[in-house]
Parts: structure tokens; C-alpha cells; sequence
């Protein structure tokens, strides 16, 4: 039952009486609506805050530089892997120079796909994980890059026959070229990383 229904059927009011009082009550629940409703200007401070540390996908993100960069770094462990799986013959000494490369290539080609994948679909990954993922691939490609070139090193000061040096010839070719394609491949994540703060820092400050 409406308060207009509730005072007029009050006895002995007074129709000024009435009015009063439904204006008075008019006003209290109008108070308690407005009491109610949340700040505004804290919300707006909410998104942007949210925004800030995760900026949100934009609709040319495939036409974009970070999505080349990521094409890249996906075409270059496809290539860092082929490599190592004729390199690796040169690898006799160090069970870590023979799955290392293996495992951070794996790994980083699914990563890499994943993410170029969301970004032909739409899909926002979020901003600072995939910060985390570049600055890790760029430590593990580092390594990988490091110990392929240390372990062409030790095979080409092996003592080796002529006939052997021959056959791995082929092999040690892909090993050192493995070590430099590994090392390209963490500046690219260097590089990815840099542009992402860089972007995120750019699109938020006073213009």
C-alpha cells in the first residue's frame, strides 16, 4: 500500500495536514535513495585504476606491433627447436645442453600460440602475465642461447677424428646457429617487454 493511500485514510488529518506529511515522507525516501547510491567518481577511479595496470584490448590489436612481435617470437622457436634437433648430435657431455633449448622452445612455441591465437579471436589476455611470460622468456632464451653456444665451444675443441669432425659438420653448423637464433629470440622479448610498459605508460599520461 502506497504512503498516499496510508494518509489519506487516516482519520481526523486535515487535507494541508495530509499533504505535509506525505511531502515530508516524499523527501525522507528520496534521501534514503540518494544516500544509497554509490559514488560515482569512485567508480570512474576504480575502472581507471583496473585500466592502468591492464589496459583493455583494442579492436587493431592484430595490425599491431606487439602482435608481429609475437609472430616472430613464434616463428623463431619453431626454428630455435629445428635447430637443436640436429645441434643436439654435437651435445655429449651435458644432459642440460641437450634438453634446455628443447624444453624452453617447447614450451614458449605454446605460450606464443595461445596468445596469437586471442589475438586474431579478440580475446584481451591479461596485460601484466603476459609481461611476466616475456621477461621470463627473455631470461630462458638467454640460457639456452648462452649454453648452445658454450657447448659448440667444447665440441670444437674436442679431440676428435678428422672423419668425425666431417660427418658432425652439418650439426655443429646448426648449434651455433641455434645459439645465435636463441639469443635474437630473447631480445625479442626484451623488446616485448620495454614496448608493453612503454604502451601502457603512454596510453594513461596527460596529454
Amino acid at each position: 500500500m502506497s504512503s498516499g493511500v496510508c494518509l489519506h485514510s487516516m482519520p481526523g488529518n486535515s487535507t494541508s495536514t495530509q499533504q505535509n506529511l506525505y511531502r515530508m515522507s516524499s523527501q525522507s525516501t528520496l534521501s534514503t535513495m540518494t544516500f544509497a547510491l554509490p559514488d560515482i567518481s569512485a567508480i570512474d577511479a576504480t575502472i581507471l585504476n583496473a585500466n592502468k595496470a591492464d589496459p583493455p584490448l583494442n579492436f587493431d590489436e592484430v595490425g599491431s606491433f606487439s602482435f608481429y612481435i609475437k609472430l616472430v617470437q613464434l616463428f623463431f622457436s619453431i626454428v630455435c627447436a629445428g635447430l637443436h634437433s640436429e645441434g643436439v648430435k654435437c651435445i655429449w657431455d651435458s644432459t642440460v645442453d641437450q634438453l634446455l633449448p628443447y624444453i624452453v622452445c617447447s614450451v614458449y612455441m605454446i605460450i606464443n600460440t595461445v596468445t596469437v591465437i586471442s589475438y586474431i579471436l579478440g580475446q584481451k589476455m591479461p596485460e601484466p602475465s603476459m609481461r611476466i611470460f616475456a621477461v621470463i622468456g627473455c631470461i630462458l632464451f638467454t640460457a639456452a642461447g648462452a649454453e648452445s653456444l658454450s657447448a659448440w665451444g667444447r665440441h670444437e675443441m674436442m679431440d676428435i677424428s678428422p672423419a668425425a669432425r666431417i660427418k658432425l659438420a652439418s650439426a655443429s653448423k646448426m648449434l651455433v646457429s641455434e645459439g645465435f637464433v636463441a639469443l635474437a629470440t630473447a631480445a625479442l622479448y626484451a623488446t616485448d617487454t620495454c614496448y608493453s610498459f612503454q604502451r601502457t605508460r603512454s596510453s594513461f599520461s596527460p596529454r
